[in-house]
């Protein structure tokens, strides 16, 4: 009897690890994170490139001011002309924004950025 005890036990304890593997497997979300920066995504005005100025640009860029990113029809200029992009890379002599008292943009939000004035800096 202790045998079979010891069997279960055994099968048991053997289950719960192979639960706690794969538990440990990326879910989807975590899988929609990585691919959130993929060159071939369609960029959204609205969804994507928005929010990111709205928390790095605005503060300092608001309608008030020269270089207005409240609004896509503010941003267009500056996204067709290439300032917007080589002001957050720092490229081509521009000053690297957001300025380093504020936050940074992220690698992902610079990506973004950068395809969405690929795919033809569209107004969705």
């Amino acid at each position: 009897m202790k045998k079979l005890e010891l069997i279960l036990l055994i099968i048991l304890l053997t289950l719960s690890c192979t639960k706690k593997v794969e538990s440990s497997i990326p879910t989807s979300s975590t899988n929609s994170k990585i691919n959130k920066c993929s060159d071939t995504m369609d960029i959204s005005y609205q969804k994507n490139i928005q929010p990111i100025l709205n928390t790095h640009c605005i503060k300092c860029h608001d309608a008030s001011t020269a270089q207005n990113f409240t609004n896509f029809a503010g941003t267009l200029p500056f996204a067709k002309s290439g300032i917007l992009e080589n002001c957050i890379t720092g490229t081509n002599g521009e000053i690297l924004m957001p300025p380093k008292s504020s936050s940074t943009l992220d690698s992902c939000s610079i990506k973004q950025i950068h395809y969405w004035i690929k795919q033809g800096c569209k107004n969705n």
